[in-house]
């Protein structure tokens, strides 16, 4: 078994700061980066990046339980935006550069609760429904 040393060694390994190679505590989903508080903060003062999305590294991992695609455009980025128009997982690059430049645009984690918000809506509303079918069904017999 792994001591807590031993351990935060191997989170600096798994997800070294872009910037400083330390401990990483955030991650930006526009960069797709990992980045410790101070180096994290900093870069993302600057205003080309100031209006990109940084989480806790703990949330974005409860998040990406599965790896995002690579891009097969750009292969070092990963597919972490959705393109509303086309209907197709794209990377930053493509959206902010390439064919998707202008199309109305999320981020796939926020498209991916928007959908099951909507099928549990549907869920709800189905077991609504049948519950009805099924008092018409007493009431006939």
């Amino acid at each position: 078994s792994m001591d807590q040393t031993e351990k935060k060694s191997q989170d600096v390994k798994d997800n070294p700061c872009a910037e400083c190679d330390g401990v990483s505590t955030l991650y930006c989903i526009d960069c797709a980066h990992t980045f410790c508080e101070s180096c994290g903060r900093a870069s993302h003062k600057l205003r080309v990046m100031s209006h990109h999305q940084v989480v806790s590294l703990s949330t974005h991992s409860g998040l990406m339980r599965s790896k995002p695609p690579k891009c097969p455009m750009h292969i070092r980025r990963t597919q972490e935006v959705v393109c509303l128009q086309c209907k197709v997982l794209i990377c930053d690059f493509c959206r902010d550069y390439g064919d998707h430049k202008g199309h109305t645009t999320d981020l796939a984690i926020n498209e991916s609760q928007r959908l099951r918000e909507i099928v549990e809506k549907y869920i709800n509303q189905s077991a609504t429904w049948t519950d009805g079918v099924s008092e018409h069904i007493k009431k006939l017999d």
